[in-house]
């Protein structure tokens, strides 16, 4: 029973863009099957281990004051130093806001490793069951170089944390039963999650490292235990009505409860909170017109569970008064989806086209109070419902035997459908677009391939986002080109293939924001002064060798 056997590995160590600092992850990737008869046994492990220097996140008013390339002071600790001392408040200097320009440094360290087992087995003819048993652990950290705090040997800046510990594990099991016209479908799935997060503070020196996990923290914030429960059932039946006409229908039903514990600091929530929907029906239905025209459909309800966290968009977030207030309303976010759409091929060409529209009742929205370094607790709303609309198209030609060229095209509308009442203020979004959801998004690519000879050119536009909920403040849109080439040579030694690529990226060099959000979103923006966002790369240039065997 020796089976086979697949080993990758990978290890990677980038500069970044701008600024200084490094981002590294090494990678293992372990993969065992075994066939018997139709069934099949299979085991994997995977590691990864991510040390990641983080760039600064800047505000509209900070790029253009001081560009886009601006980044945090490292490795100079004594300019962090400096500007801890003359803006921030320490020393008995005066709080500036520029106080929150520059930071020292930030980091994100992650180590994880994911066991897991699957037996896909046949049961008779027409009867397979597959399941997968696995575990997950991890232990991570963020790490900020703040200004607020100092360390206790007087340093004006010392180490703020973020830290996590997962430890879950579950099991999926699926089993399908084909019965000519009628294939069945049922599924069930369990997990159990142990999440701790904590808040820290470490002495900071000019020596502390970016790379490595702090020990011995002088002050413990906050300290939270979570234990998520997981449970689902799916039951689905796919009828083939016709030779032409087949309909799917059926439901999952979901349950997550979540077990939060504060077990270090005050004026946070404790306690135990649920989503659960017992019918979550699908509907589906395929027509096929001819051999290369098909019509689809679709109708679907979900269900968004809480996160079991003391950050991001989750009710354990938020002051011990703030949970309170939203108690009484506090309700999974559920979406009901409706889809429909075209699918055609012929001679030289792919196509597709659907239009959607999707309904979102209960929506959390989260706002940061303050700097995202000060780590204050967000303001959690129900913004009631959101409403989605759309139109995606896909058309690809192949303009020859090596050549191709497709194009694609995404048109949307989301908006907020009711105003957020925060405390005894009513903020105005109704109708308001959805924070980060761009209205317009088209791509097109010509690409090559002859066998030896590679390479494509590609043009991506996004329109504008919003990272305000009443959308006073936004980023511009943004065209970027990428092209690359290169060469496959097969059989070299004892390679099976052998391949050189050239890439350029940004050909045009466009300064633009490529993320929105890094600090979360806020209610307006008027002036430009939350920090929120992260600039794209400028024109870069790989040259990647690649081998495989």
């Amino acid at each position: 029973m020796v089976g086979d056997f697949y080993v990758s590995y990978t290890n990677q160590d980038a500069d970044k863009w701008k600024g200084d600092g490094q981002q590294k992850q090494e990678q293992w990737n372990l993969k065992w099957t075994k066939a018997i008869g139709d069934s099949r046994l299979s085991a994997f492990i995977n590691t990864s281990r991510r040390k990641e220097v983080d760039y600064q996140d800047l505000s509209l008013d900070l790029i253009k004051r001081k560009g886009d390339t601006l980044d945090n002071f490292y490795p100079n600790f004594a300019a962090a130093v400096n500007a801890s001392n003359t803006l921030c408040g320490n020393n008995g200097s005066t709080y500036v806001a520029a106080c929150d320009d520059q930071y020292y440094a930030g980091a994100g360290l992650r180590n994880d490793e994911l066991y897991g087992a699957t037996a896909d087995l046949r049961l008779a003819q027409n009867i397979t069951w597959k399941t997968t048993a696995y575990y997950h652990h991890n232990k991570g950290m963020g790490l900020w170089f703040t200004p607020y705090q100092a360390s206790p040997d007087g340093t004006p800046i010392s180490v703020r944390t973020t830290e996590y510990g997962i430890k879950r594990g579950g099991v999926v099991s699926n089993a399908e039963f084909d019965l000519g016209d009628h294939l069945i479908k049922a599924g069930v799935w369990f997990e159990d999650n142990d999440f701790d997060q904590a808040r820290r503070f470490y002495a900071a020196t000019a020596n502390t490292s970016v790379y490595q996990f702090p020990s011995n923290p002088f002050l413990t914030q906050w300290q939270y235990a979570f234990n998520t429960k997981t449970s689902q059932f799916s039951l689905s039946d796919t009828w083939s009505v016709a030779k032409d006409l087949t309909v799917g229908a059926g439901f999952k039903a979901l349950k997550v409860k979540i077990d939060g514990q504060l077990e270090a600091g005050t004026g946070m929530p404790s306690g135990s909170i649920s989503a659960e929907k017992g019918f979550l029906p699908q509907l589906g239905i395929n027509y096929r017109l001819s051999a290369n025209n098909e019509l689809y459909g679709t109708l679907a309800r979900n269900m968004r569970a809480y996160q079991g966290a003391a950050t991001g968009t989750s009710p354990f977030a938020t002051t011990t008064a703030g949970f309170n207030a939203i108690r009484g309303s506090l309700k999974p976010e559920t979406s009901d989806t409706v889809e429909a759409g075209w699918r055609t091929s012929g001679r030289g060409y792919e196509g597709s086209v659907s239009a959607y529209l999707v309904n979102f009742k209960d929506r959390l929205l989260s706002v940061q109070q303050g700097s995202g370094i000060q780590g204050n607790p967000v303001v959690l709303s129900n913004v009631g419902d959101v409403r989605a609309t759309g139109v995606e198209a896909a058309l690809s030609f192949r303009l020859a035997s090596a050549l191709t060229w497709y194009n694609s095209v995404s048109l949307s509308k989301s908006t907020y459908r009711d105003d957020v009442v925060s405390g005894t203020t009513t903020i105005a979004i109704r109708g308001k677009r959805v924070a980060d959801a761009p209205d317009t998004m088209i791509k097109s690519q010509l690409g090559y391939d002859d066998g030896a000879l590679f390479g494509n050119i590609g043009v991506d536009y996004m329109s504008k986002r919003y990272y305000s909920y009443t959308n006073d403040a936004s980023v511009p849109d943004r065209t970027l080109v990428n092209l690359s080439a290169g060469y496959k040579l097969k059989n070299v030694s004892m390679l099976r293939e052998l391949s050189l690529q050239g890439s350029v990226t940004n050909v045009f060099d466009k300064h633009y924001i490529s993320t929105i959000g890094s600090n979360g979103f806020t209610n307006s923006d008027p002036t430009g002064t939350y920090a929120t966002l992260l600039p794209g790369a400028p024109r870069q240039f790989f040259v990647t060798l690649t081998g495989k065997f």
